[in-house]
């Protein structure tokens, strides 16, 4: 029957673990990133020194690439991007872990949270190194989250500012 048949978004993000580096290239690039950007348009301009698939079905439809940071040349900024909505992986946990120099997420809205089932680790030791940390989180949709455990374990931990927005209205 249809109830019976699980659609999976065509621009969903693949899980993360731990210590995995997919999202982020490698270690270089992920204990450096500055900025993370989402964008409804992919668009990998020439200067990127690095673009990889990190769509959960290997076919390009979400794409991430990294460039040099403009304010400082020993750090990056990092871009995720697909042509439309990015969804966010059922399993999100460590999505952003261990970015630990990130100090802001640009256009967080376009990162499509509905289906998320598990947030845990999420943001673990990101923004562990920044002075500031802000990611306005307030227009996520969390209404089928079931595990948020450790979700901001050590995040901004250094940070001197530190500010995810106004969660009361999390569903």
């Amino acid at each position: 029957t249809n109830a019976d048949v699980v659609v999976y978004p065509v621009a969903m993000m693949r899980t993360s673990s731990y210590g995995d580096t997919y999202g982020y290239k490698n270690t270089t690039y992920r204990d450096n990133i500055k900025t993370l950007t989402f964008e409804r348009e992919i668009d990998i301009p020439s200067e990127a020194l690095a673009s990889w698939d990190v769509s959960a079905n290997s076919d390009e439809s979400v794409m991430a690439y990294v460039v040099t940071n403009s304010e400082d040349d020993t750090k990056y900024d990092l871009y995720i991007e697909a042509d439309g909505n990015i969804y966010a992986n059922y399993n999100s946990s460590y999505l952003f872990a261990n970015l630990k120099g990130l100090e802001t997420i640009n256009n967080i809205d376009y990162l499509n949270t509905s289906k998320v089932t598990n947030m845990s680790n999420m943001f673990n030791n990101a923004g562990y190194n920044a002075t500031t940390f802000e990611i306005d989180l307030s227009n996520w949709n969390t209404s089928s989250v079931t595990n948020m455990s450790s979700m901001f374990y050590w995040a901004g931990y250094n940070a001197t500012t530190w500010n995810i927005g106004d969660l009361s209205e999390w569903i």
